[in-house]
């Protein structure tokens, strides 16, 4: 490929004003894309001292969007900083906490584990649901927050490893299995925690199975292999759910509420029957989600389905909450609690 400079001189017949303007053209380029570069270099520097700011020991995992292409970003240049702010605004007026759902044993009363699900506290105690995943998700760092989620939760929930019956079960996104030496990095932390491997649940969506079937299966088997529960999160909701039962082995599967909004028809009614009795084909555990009306709960009881998860009997709470709960009804029915009830 023959040099600009020279191809201009030859352009115009052996003259230097062509190589003169082609060394123009090159700086006026220059000068048009070098603050676009600039700014993609900021955004893959300040996503990492971004992520690692959010708390002291927030992140240990390499950038992940280091090994993208330089072109991909300039879509998403205000975009990307647009969901920076948003996040840095949320962490000055206040912390990102965790939060603990109930599922209710109704056969016994019990409590048999807890979802753990991400909120923000603002300085003046309000929680607010978590929108700002979606801002985590542009900036290429939702795996080192759900990292950052299982870490957090087994420090909190060690005072239940004492009971043997206690779960404790985290939410995965999908390209978080994806994440090199993920299965090592779950164990190490288990190891350095309370509880067991039995004690620990991931729930995961279709959206992971989706993303890469080959890897997810072999990280899903190591999980397992382990002693580490899976759980299939919001069955129901996508096209290819009942695809994946019988490709992969769950031990628990989560009825989407979207199943539950239907039961006051009869053909909502028989597709819910129909779903439960495919799950039980499985083996897998049925949990029924997004419970909360008298109706509902009886529906759920005839239909054999004996995991409860609900404001009907507990809306997310904090964990010491969580642990005031279990004390109370461990080995006994369920006692109401006003407070959690809708």
């Amino acid at each position: 490929m023959t040099p600009p400079l020279v191809s201009g001189y030859i352009a115009t017949g052996n003259m230097w004003t062509g190589a003169a303007l082609q060394l123009v053209i090159i700086l006026v380029g220059v000068l048009i894309y070098y603050p676009f570069f600039k700014q993609m270099d900021k955004i893959n520097n300040t996503n990492v001292l971004f992520a690692k700011s959010i708390s002291d020991d927030f992140f240990n995992y390499e950038n992940v969007e280091s090994g993208r292409e330089i072109g991909d970003f300039f879509p998403e240049i205000t975009c990307k900083f647009a969901a920076q702010k948003r996040i840095s605004d949320l962490r000055k007026t206040g912390e990102f906490v965790l939060y603990y759902q109930p599922q209710v044993d109704t056969r016994s009363g019990v409590i048999r584990s807890v979802e753990v699900l991400i909120r923000h506290r603002s300085v003046s105690g309000e929680i607010t649901p978590p929108t700002f995943l979606t801002d985590f998700a542009k900036l290429g760092l939702m795996s080192e927050l759900d990292l950052w989620v299982v870490e957090t939760a087994l420090k909190e929930v060690a005072p239940m490893a004492q009971h043997s019956q206690f779960k404790v079960s985290i939410n995965l996104s999908p390209e978080t299995c994806l994440v090199p030496n993920f299965t090592k990095s779950v164990l190490s932390m288990i190891n350095k925690s309370a509880l067991s491997y039995s004690q620990v649940e991931f729930e995961i969506t279709e959206d992971m199975l989706i993303q890469d079937e080959h890897r997810t299966y072999q990280v899903l088997c190591s999980l397992r292999e382990a002693g580490i529960k899976i759980a299939l999160d919001d069955f129901g909701s996508g096209y290819s759910s009942i695809g994946y039962l019988s490709k992969f082995d769950f031990d628990k599967v989560k009825i989407d509420r979207s199943l539950v909004l239907n039961l006051n028809n009869k053909n909502g009614r028989e597709l819910f029957r129909l779903t439960t009795e495919l799950i039980k084909i499985t083996g897998a555990e049925t949990v029924a989600e997004g419970i909360e009306t008298d109706i509902e709960l009886a529906f759920m009881v005839d239909q054999d389905i004996n995991l409860i998860q609900g404001y009907y009997f507990y809306k997310p709470m904090p964990f010491y909450d969580v642990v005031k709960l279990y004390s109370n009804n461990a080995q006994k029915k369920l006692l109401m609690d006003d407070h959690y009830l809708k």
